[in-house]
């Protein structure tokens, strides 16, 4: 669920939502909250307590909304576009120092298939995989 950005956290009205989303929706749930108020430590231990993952959001409004937070028990893979995008800035990093690329999405094992896949695409005829470091 994307929030918008006019959205203050307001404690007693977000943990009401929760719970009846959680009465009526046991599966995964994420939140892409926009307003600052939502990144600090009350809303992080409201989101883990309700089981629901907070997005890392691209572009973000605010600078903490690059980083997912909230409940971690469920992570995903990324996508073959996503880590298709990735490549190039990661090759024009690399032309200029070293570059690691590092997956934390470990929760389901993901992290190690995503930085396989990644390496493949970066290893395709055609392109350098000169610099990864730690890819």
């Amino acid at each position: 669920m994307q929030l918008p950005p006019s959205l203050a956290f307001d404690e007693p009205v977000a943990r009401a939502f929760f719970a009846a989303l959680r009465e009526r929706h046991g599966g995964p749930v994420q939140c892409e909250p926009r307003h600052p108020s939502w990144f600090g430590r009350a809303p992080t231990v409201l989101l883990r307590e309700a089981r629901i993952a907070r997005v890392a959001a691209d572009p973000s409004r605010v600078p903490a909304a690059a980083i997912p937070g909230g409940w971690r028990g469920f992570t995903s893979a990324y996508s073959c576009l996503f880590l298709r995008r990735l490549g190039p800035t990661l090759r024009a990093d690399a032309r200029r120092s070293e570059t690691w690329c590092v997956f934390d999405n470990t929760a389901a094992g993901a992290a190690l298939g995503d930085a396989r896949a990644l390496r493949a695409l970066l290893a395709e005829p055609g392109r350098s995989a000169r610099g990864q470091g730690g890819v």
